[in-house]
């Protein structure tokens, strides 16, 4: 409100409406109701005393004017389910590469192991075998 001289005279703020007294407070205008943004990619998003054209998520650029948000080159700049799918690829790969060295690991040691096991422990046994020539060779 603003003094004159025997009054006083009240406006609200651009983007608002009412009179500002008590008994119109002001109140925010909805400036998207109107659509005021002119490119098909965008948003209009509301705010206290005016409004945002957002480009949708697969533009940049401005939506207040027609062909104002531009289509993002995907190749130059990929989108987070892009990454998230290189992720995922990258995480299975590692994740098969990594069974696949257990894996052999775990045959080689099976059958190193498995040798032993079948003939007994063969370093007694050629123990034995030698000290046996050496008792009937005397």
């Amino acid at each position: 409100c603003t003094d004159i001289p025997g009054s006083f005279k009240c406006m609200c703020n651009i983007g608002y409406t009412g009179s500002g007294l008590t008994s119109q407070p002001c109140t925010d205008i909805n400036e998207c109701l109107a659509e005021p943004c002119r490119d098909s990619n965008s948003l209009c998003i509301n705010t206290n005393g005016g409004f945002l054209c957002k480009c949708n998520s697969s533009f940049s650029g401005s939506g207040f004017e027609a062909g104002g948000c531009i289509p993002i080159d995907q190749c130059e700049h990929p989108t987070s389910a892009g990454v998230f799918a290189g992720i995922a690829i990258g995480s299975f790969a590692v994740g098969g590469l990594l069974v696949f060295v257990v894996m052999t690991s775990w045959a080689r040691h099976s059958r190193l192991s498995g040798s032993d096991h079948e003939t007994g422990t063969r370093g007694h046994a050629s123990a034995t075998t030698t000290a046996n020539m050496t008792t009937s060779e005397a």
